[in-house]
């Protein structure tokens, strides 16, 4: 956290990590048997972020080491055996790591205080859902 010359301030503390697939995906595949489906996703996938209140971009940036605002690459190679007469459906989501944090204020007089919550995601790679018929 900073302060310049007492001003009043809000900051991010407390972040805490996880991870995440996106429930929509970026694209799908699908295929009968017998076959080898194969599917090869190079994206860019931008990160997301959300905090109430409000508080910049750069200052969550700071807080979470990964720009907010910026769009990151992820590629990957899915290869799946279809049995033979059956049905395969492959379906690429976004992996995200998702920084859950705090909203913090502190005022010129008094002492800090939480005000509300946040979370940032960096794109990390992708999730495959195969769905079979």
């Amino acid at each position: 956290m900073s302060r310049r010359w007492g001003l009043p301030v809000r900051y991010v503390q407390n972040v805490t990590w996880s991870e995440a697939c996106d429930p929509r995906p970026i694209r799908k595949s699908s295929g009968v048997g017998p076959a080898i489906l194969t599917m090869k996703v190079e994206e860019r996938v931008p990160a997301r972020w959300h905090a109430i209140p409000a508080i910049s971009a750069p200052a969550v940036g700071a807080a979470v080491g990964f720009d907010v605002t910026a769009t990151y690459p992820v590629s990957v190679t899915q290869r799946t055996t279809i049995p033979d007469g059956r049905l395969r459906v492959v379906a690429a989501h976004p992996l995200y790591d998702v920084a859950t944090f705090e909203v913090w204020y502190r005022s010129w007089l008094g002492a800090a205080r939480p005000l509300g919550e946040g979370t940032a995601a960096r794109p990390a790679g992708l999730c495959f859902v195969v769905y079979e018929y």
